[in-house]
């Protein structure tokens, strides 16, 4: 693959350059502080695991799947976002990580399952900036899930409160507990609503270009069957599947839909609907 090419193309057609890419690079540095080549023996190394990544929007329902298939012994440590540029951060300096490169070996060693695979949460711009410093080659295999919502409106919704409240948890706390929900703002939903659709395009964009093995897990259908949503993966990656012990019951987080996410929803319609179709 052309690494050259993709990082000489702008954001615009390869949309990796989000807050977590720069800081990234301001951490690592550009060129060759940034990757390193891989050492025979880690090409071997890498070469024995399947990657799976799980690609997810905000409010998407990603965390409830990920702990499913955490559950199947297909992820470890499934809550977790390590290319996040906090957890970066943390990892650069506590370890004295000297390339991304290096970072990534050290997720894949801590994070490595007894069935041969890995997998982390990305978000799509993530994904991308993974691909245009070539660190998604070598491994035995790479496999994207998105993680998605059929009710875009509901995830927007969802989305907006969390922003507001700072509750990205149901079973987190909230800075603002004692003021109950937050005012109504249509035009934020809005932006939520457009930044959930265009995390959608982003992965099917993402799959044209670099034709991966790809599933779209809609939270949905995940709730209504978590086993049959688990197999999918599992087939995808021609893996075994601990199925049995699958508990969705057991998953730490619940819904946060309460009577104000409806009352939303009612009035964004009324403000923005021209028609009574359900576009979910």
């Amino acid at each position: 693959m052309n690494t050259q090419l993709l990082n000489s193309l702008p954001n615009l057609l390869y949309p990796a350059g989000d807050n977590h890419a720069v800081a990234v690079r301001e951490l690592f540095g550009e060129g060759g502080s940034l990757t390193r080549p891989l050492s025979d023996g880690e090409r071997k190394e890498l070469a024995q695991l399947k990657l799976l990544l799980l690609v997810f929007s905000n409010r998407s329902g990603s965390t409830f799947l990920a702990e499913l298939l955490g559950q199947a012994g297909l992820m470890n440590n499934p809550r977790a976002e390590p290319f996040n540029a906090q957890a970066v951060k943390k990892s650069r300096v506590e370890l004295q990580i000297p390339t991304y490169t290096d970072y990534l070996l050290h997720l894949v060693r801590n994070y490595r399952t007894d069935q041969g695979t890995v997998g982390f949460k990305v978000s799509s711009s993530q994904l991308f900036d993974l691909a245009r410093m070539g660190l998604l080659e070598g491994f035995g295999g790479v496999y994207l899930v998105q993680s998605a919502r059929r009710d875009l409106l509901g995830q927007a919704i969802s989305h907006f409160k969390a922003r507001q409240t700072g509750r990205w948890m149901a079973d987190a706390g909230s800075r603002s507990e004692q003021s109950g929900s937050p005012p109504y703002d249509g035009v934020d939903i809005l932006r939520c609503l457009n930044m959930a659709t265009q995390r959608r395009a982003h992965f099917l964009y993402f799959q044209s270009i670099h034709r991966l093995p790809a599933v779209d897990l809609f939270y949905e259908d995940v709730v209504a069957d978590p086993v049959a949503a688990v197999g999918t993966v599992a087939k995808m990656m021609a893996c075994e599947a601990v199925t049995d012990g699958i508990d969705a019951g057991q998953v730490s987080i619940q819904r946060q839909r309460d009577a104000s996410s409806e009352s939303y929803r009612e009035r964004f319609i009324a403000e923005f609907a021209l028609g009574d179709i359900d576009a979910s």
